[in-house]
C-alpha cells in the first residue's frame, strides 16, 4: 500500500509538472507580446525623453547666441564711447597744453619754469585720463571677442543638436509606430 501511494504521489507530481510546463508555455506567448509591448512602450518613453534633452540643449544654445549677440551690441557701445572719450581727452590735452607750450618757449625764464611745472601736473592728468579710456577700449575690445566666442560656440551647438534632433524625431516616429503595431496586433 505504501508503494502504492507513493507511486500515485509520483504520478501526481510528474502529471501536474507537465500540467504546469504546459501553462507555461501558454502563458509566456501571452507575455511575449505584453513584454514586447511594454518594451516599446519603454523605447518610445525613452526617445521621448532625449527628445526633450535634445529640446531644452537647443533651447540652451539659443539662449547662449541671444546673449552673445546682446555682448556684441553692449561691447560696440562701450568701444564708440571710449573712443571718443580718448578723441575728448587728446583734445582737452592740446588745448590745456598750447598755453604753456607758449610760455616755455617765451623770453621770461620764471614764468617758462612755473609753465613747465603746470604743463607737468596738466601732462599727469592726461596720462591718467588717456590710460583710463584706453582700459575701458580694451574692455570693449575683450567683450567683442567674448562675444564672437559665444556666436561661434551657439552656432556649432545649433547645427549639431539640428542634425540629432532630426535623427531623434525619426526615430521616436518609428518607436511610436512600432507600438501601434504590436497593440494593433500586425
Amino acid at each position: 500500500m505504501k508503494n502504492n501511494l507513493l507511486s500515485l504521489s509520483k504520478l501526481f507530481l510528474v502529471f501536474s509538472l507537465i500540467f504546469s510546463i504546459n501553462l507555461g508555455f501558454a502563458q509566456e506567448t501571452l507575455t511575449r507580446e505584453e513584454l514586447s509591448i511594454k518594451k516599446a512602450e519603454e523605447s518610445l518613453e525613452l526617445k521621448r525623453q532625449k527628445l526633450v534633452l535634445l529640446k531644452q540643449q537647443i533651447e540652451s544654445a539659443d539662449s547662449l547666441y541671444v546673449a552673445g549677440e546682446e555682448l556684441a551690441d553692449e561691447s560696440k557701445i562701450n568701444r564708440k564711447q571710449a573712443k571718443e572719450e580718448i578723441k575728448a581727452v587728446e583734445k582737452q590735452y592740446k588745448s590745456e597744453s598750447k598755453p604753456y607750450n607758449k610760455t616755455i618757449n617765451g623770453k621770461d625764464r620764471t614764468a617758462a619754469s612755473e609753465a613747465r611745472i603746470e604743463l607737468r601736473e596738466v601732462t599727469t592728468q592726461y596720462k591718467i585720463d588717456l590710460k583710463t579710456a584706453q582700459n575701458k577700449q580694451k574692455e570693449a575690445d575683450k567683450g567683442l571677442r567674448t562675444s564672437d566666442k559665444m556666436l561661434e560656440k551657439a552656432d556649432r551647438k545649433l547645427d549639431m543638436l539640428g542634425s540629432k534632433l532630426k535623427t531623434a524625431e525619426k526615430a521616436y516616429e518609428a518607436a511610436e509606430e512600432k507600438l501601434e503595431n504590436l497593440i494593433d496586433g500586425e
